[in-house]
């Protein structure tokens, strides 16, 4: 099992229910799910405040979600963050968040 997998499998059975407190529940998907030209500045300002921010982002990354806004990352974040996972820990990875 990887770290990931480990790591969305302790967040799960902490709180199976954490889409429930999201602040983005019963908004316009479309916040999260942008074309190139949009800005996702929107939805990591909901994203910033969102209680459940870290159990959503776990979710993205066990799940290998490559679309959207998801934990207030881009999908371009993540995958700076996937990539970071096949390295050895040794080498410096700049994870910084943008917007």
């Amino acid at each position: 099992m990887t770290y990931r997998e480990q790591l969305n499998e302790l967040v799960t059975e902490y709180r199976r229910d954490w889409q429930d407190d999201a602040s983005c529940k019963g908004l316009d998907p479309d916040i999260w799910f942008l074309d190139r030209v949009q800005s996702a500045r929107t939805a990591k300002r909901i994203c910033s405040d969102c209680p459940v921010r870290i159990e959503c982002l776990v979710f993205a990354l066990s799940n290998n979600e490559r679309f959207g806004v998801w934990g207030g990352m881009t999908e371009a974040e993540r995958k700076k963050i996937r990539r970071a996972e096949q390295m050895p820990l040794d080498v410096p990875v700049d994870l910084e968040i943008e917007g």
